[in-house]
């Protein structure tokens, strides 16, 4: 071998070294290939490496450094759930949670679809002692599947509200099956699936814990009773939800007072999340920080009756559309209604 070809050896052999390092890559052993099938060196390099005797080494071929570590292992994961949810099961979410029926409704139906409730079936397959039998028919074990879809009990309130006729063939999935049935619905039939199955689940519970049973014409009474809560509200609704919040020392006597609206506020229970979120919670993690400073610090609840300065604080500021503040002092109707709080503050022994 002339001076040459051993240098052309030596390149080559560190070329391949190089790839070698890079094997993590899916793409690289491709191009090891069609590296070694073009060298002209080919025997000497699989001569060298079979010489090295290198010891096999686990390698994570989902992160760059070859290493496992929690985060590629959640990206991982989350790619595969990706995969295998399909585009309708994700229009169905986006659909559901569109809906204009209260949160705790889509909650309850998110659980459902997800088999996330405490079925008798699933609290069997936890090894728990419970008599897996539908609480309705008596005639089946209570999966997620036969009791929001095959129980004779659900039909009969899925016929009484006009919804479409359940075809369970080629069901497959129960994921599946339910958002291709959703998305037959119309606007008007998804909100009366949703309430139907919140209102099946809580006559079942009724029923197992309480023993009271609630026939079809009740139910059905029941949930359009809710639907036209529900439309009525949509169209009373203002799009932007006030805020309040009222500040008193020990004596009662106001030391602030703040009213701050809330624009495209869906429903009351999203206003008192936002109202948590966005001013409450620095409120009590400031009052959280200056306890330090207390060689003694105690906290008293205070009922709903003795609270009418916060409700006449809602009441003066409701069509206030931007953000009032008072310090020491607050609206007339709510200093008076502070007078009448005071003298009932010893009633319920907070002071």
């Amino acid at each position: 071998m002339d001076e040459f070809d051993a240098m052309q050896l030596t390149s080559d052999i560190l070329q391949y070294l190089i790839l070698l390092r890079r094997l993590t890559n899916p793409g690289s052993m491709m191009c090891l290939r069609i590296y070694l099938m073009q060298s002209r060196c080919l025997g000497s390099v699989l001569s060298l490496f079979s010489r090295a005797r290198l010891l096999d080494e686990i390698v994570w071929r989902y992160d760059g450094t070859g290493n496992f570590s929690a985060k590629s292992g959640y990206k991982l994961l989350r790619a595969e759930q990706a995969r295998t949810l399909s585009t309708k099961l994700s229009s169905f979410f986006t659909d559901m949670w569109a809906t204009n029926v209260p949160a705790k409704v889509k909650i309850t139906m998110w659980r459902i679809v997800n088999n996330f409730l405490p079925t008798f079936h699933n609290l069997q397959l936890r090894r728990l002692p419970v008599n897996n039998v539908c609480p309705f028919c008596q005639s089946h074990g209570e999966t997620v599947e036969h009791l929001f879809r095959d129980c004779a009990f659900v039909k009969l309130l899925m016929w009484k509200l006009a919804l479409p006729s359940v075809s369970i063939q080629d069901a497959g999935l129960w994921k599946d099956w339910i958002a291709s049935f959703f998305h037959t619905l119309t606007v008007r039939n998804k909100r009366v699936l949703l309430v139907l199955y919140w209102s099946v689940w809580f006559s079942r519970n009724k029923l197992v814990h309480e023993g009271i049973h609630t026939s079809a014409d009740e139910s059905v009474r029941f949930i359009e009773a809710c639907i036209r809560e529900q439309e009525t509200l949509g169209r009373l609704l203002p799009k932007s939800i006030p805020m309040r919040v009222i500040g008193r020392n020990n004596r009662g006597l106001i030391m602030a007072a703040c009213s701050f609206p809330h624009r495209n506020v869906a429903d009351v229970f999203a206003a008192e999340a936002y109202a948590y979120k966005s001013s409450i919670y620095s409120i009590v993690r400031d009052i959280k920080f200056l306890t330090r400073s207390f060689t003694s610090i105690s906290f008293r609840f205070v009922r709903r009756e003795a609270n009418n300065a916060a409700h006449a604080l809602a009441r003066e500021c409701r069509n206030y559309l931007d953000p009032r503040y008072w310090m020491e002092q607050a609206p007339e109707a709510a200093t008076m209604a502070s007078e009448l709080d005071r003298s009932r503050l010893p009633q319920f022994n907070i002071l």
